[in-house]
């Protein structure tokens, strides 16, 4: 094998490994804004757009929202998901589409092909006093 064929094979190699093909890939906790009614792709793969948000900045003055889209399966997962709820998602970063909002401020909206989704609290969650676990006796 010639010297530079050689080379390019390693450089090839040595590319892939500095680029692995899950370098797209995001794990985030957030709210369950909206669910979305199940589609059907044009090769009848089923999917579900459940739309969530994150507030970050102060007092939650920035909302991010991203579209995370449920594959298959995953589709019946989003029956029990309720406004209000946090998941944790886990998939590939599909794409970011911009626009303006209706009070003329720039805008994101970050799209996701879920790989795992976790229901990390529910709608309501419980607050326990210390009388909830122990009743004051006098």
């Amino acid at each position: 094998m010639p010297a530079q064929a050689t080379r390019a094979a390693h450089d090839q190699a040595a590319r892939r490994s500095a680029y692995p093909t899950d370098c797209n890939m995001v794990a985030l906790t957030l709210s369950v804004y909206r669910v979305e009614p199940t589609r059907t792709t044009n090769g009848g793969i089923p999917v579900r757009t459940v739309r969530c948000l994150r507030r970050d900045g102060l007092n939650g003055s920035r909302t991010a929202f991203f579209d995370v889209w449920l594959w298959k399966d995953m589709t019946d997962l989003a029956d029990h998901l309720r406004p209000g709820m946090t998941i944790t998602v886990s998939g590939r970063l599909l794409g970011v589409d911009t626009y303006t909002d209706s009070q003329g401020r720039p805008a994101a909206t970050v799209t996701i092909s879920a790989q795992g989704v976790s229901i990390t609290t529910s709608i309501r969650p419980h607050t326990a006093t210390v009388t909830d676990i122990l009743p004051l006796t006098t």
